[in-house]
């Protein structure tokens, strides 16, 4: 921790962990105590308690991204770091705890103090720094933090050892603090008044048998690459790691990781999908979203994300940052198409994007390959769970959704097999000769099965993805078909054509296995079978002529 561009007692900078940095009027104290660490010793130290409300600051990699250099209380006219990437922050309460090992006399004259950082605060606002492709909204979100510079105790005080909640990360180790310890809370005062004017205070509960904390929460909604959109309680870890790029480069880069589970997320066009209009702070099954949304709608996913930086002293690497993300989901249903409806098993969403490639280099090869030997991560999603990232670096950038999935088109086709989702902007022409700039899903896949014709073709009662006879249904009239080539597009209009869709597929079929509720003196030999739609949806007045 340092104490940096101190003017007065009041105006300061605070930063700790290499990991957030706090600015703004402070409340400050100092006296010497005895400590009680997680190895179960107890030292002499000399403690400075720090307090603040309504402070501003940053979190994340390589920051801070600018400090209040002149302490007027004004970031608007402070220099940029352009290397910094993380969060900026806004209405932060904080405590900050500074613990310095007072030497005994008989110490030896080259023995280094121990020291030990404790920080508890909340922030109000945030606003993503630094993250091409990135959007974040925040309510309550939290940051813990209890450190010490040996790297093997902490500072115990007292607080409950359950572990972290669902949808929170923390890095822990250190041994267990002894039975009846004297560990106490630590209260300490920001300065605010409350609404009755009373001194605001945050109290610091940290347990040393959770060891070494670095650890942020909060309700957060994340929007990545105009694609997918998470929300929900999520926890954001920082951490130092080697990967290996798609070139076979191995680098060093900081990273926040951010996991959870139980989330609702949206993978598609004019998210994100899951509104709270009940107004209650949180998106639940309560909520009823109504929205021109066209995609994905998940349920119950689990979700993680990483975000990689490159420190300025690489030269080779200087400036760059790396994306990845994985969700997947319990439920999904295909929401904003009429026509069409969709299920789907083992479903997941998955974007590895890189951003600041030189000029010269192919950017598909400098995205981070976790498939390669050694390049393994996984995000932590919630106590003892996890989220391995396995984007392929062979696959360059990419953005795309794929599973075991069961659709169908118009009542007619039914399809069922591997299918692959992407995003891509589109222009159309009509049949009228207009051309229509759009927004476009399209699903494709190859080697799949299904039915053509009056079905439905059965219920996969137990969702194993088999028909068994017992689920097929007696009324169906039409062919069972398999080996199927299959593309979609699924296409919503922009400006004039915004209450308009398409539906556009086709496919060929490889054979053709059983036929349905014919008549059996009804014989058909059939040597090519091609599938086609072509669909509209207007939930506006049809505007003829030139977009």
């Amino acid at each position: 921790a340092e104490f940096v561009a101190m003017r007065t007692a009041r105006d300061a900078t605070l930063s700790a962990a290499d990991f957030v940095t706090i600015d703004g009027r402070l409340r400050m104290r100092s006296e010497d105590v005895t400590v009680t660490l997680s190895d179960r010793s107890s030292v002499q130290a000399r403690r400075w308690t720090v307090g603040g409300s309504e402070l501003y600051g940053f979190a994340g990699l390589n920051g801070p991204y600018r400090t209040d250099t002149d302490h007027d209380l004004n970031l608007d006219e402070e220099q940029i770091n352009p290397y910094a990437t993380g969060f900026e922050i806004s209405g932060v309460d904080v405590a900050f705890v500074l613990n310095l090992e007072q030497l005994p006399s008989t110490a030896p004259a080259s023995a280094d103090p121990r020291g030990w950082i404790s920080v508890s605060g909340t922030a109000k606002k945030v606003n993503e720094v630094g993250i091409e492709g990135v959007r974040l909204d925040a309510e309550e979100l939290k940051l813990e933090l209890n450190l010490g510079t040996d790297g093997r105790t902490v500072v115990d005080y007292g607080g409950a050892t359950a572990p972290a909640a669902s949808g929170t990360s923390a890095t822990t180790s250190g041994p267990a603090a002894a039975t009846g310890s004297t560990a106490a809370p630590l209260t300490v005062f920001t300065g605010g008044l409350t609404e009755d004017g009373k001194d605001e205070s945050i109290t610091i509960d940290f347990s040393g048998k959770r060891g070494t904390l670095i650890r942020a929460s909060g309700h957060l909604t994340v929007q990545i690459a105009d694609f997918l959109y998470v929300t929900g309680s999520l926890g954001i870890e920082k951490s130092t790691q080697d990967l290996i790029l798609a070139d076979g480069t191995e680098v060093r880069v900081d990273t926040l990781m951010f996991g959870g589970q139980d989330l609702y997320a949206f993978a598609g066009i004019n998210g994100p999908y899951w509104q709270d209009t009940d107004g209650d702070g949180r998106v639940t099954n309560a909520d009823t979203p109504e929205t021109d949304s066209l995609g994905l709608a998940l349920a119950n996913a689990k979700f993680g994300l990483v975000i990689a930086s490159a420190s300025p002293e690489q030269d080779d690497i200087a400036g760059m940052n790396w994306i990845t993300a994985k969700a997947t989901a319990d439920s999904v249903n295909l929401v904003g198409v009429e026509g069409l409806t969709l299920s789907a098993r083992n479903l997941s969403v998955d974007i590895n994007l890189v951003d600041g490639v030189a000029d010269g280099f192919d950017a598909n090869r400098k995205v981070i390959d976790y498939t390669a030997e050694g390049g393994e991560l996984e995000v932590v999603t919630g106590t003892g769970k996890s989220l391995a990232m396995d984007a392929p670096g062979e696959k360059g950038q990419w953005v795309r959704a794929a599973g075991e999935v069961q659709l169908s088109l118009g009542n007619f086709i039914e399809l069922g097999g591997s299918l692959a989702f992407e995003r891509a902007r589109q222009v159309v022409t009509l049949a009228d000769g207009s051309r229509v700039q759009t927004e476009m899903i399209s699903i494709g896949g190859t080697g799949l099965a299904g039915f053509v014709g009056i079905g439905p073709y059965g219920t996969d009662t137990d969702q194993d993805g088999v028909f068994e006879k017992s689920e097929i249904n007696p009324d169906a009239r039409g062919f069972g078909v398999r080996d199927i080539e299959f593309g979609i597009g699924l296409f919503k209009g922009t400006g004039v054509y915004s209450g308009t869709s398409w539906i556009s597929a086709t496919g060929v079929v490889g054979g053709v296995d059983v036929m349905l509720g014919l008549p059996e003196n009804l014989r058909f030999d059939i040597h090519t079978l091609g599938l086609a739609a072509n669909l509209v949806s207007h939930e506006a007045p049809v505007i003829s002529g030139p977009a």
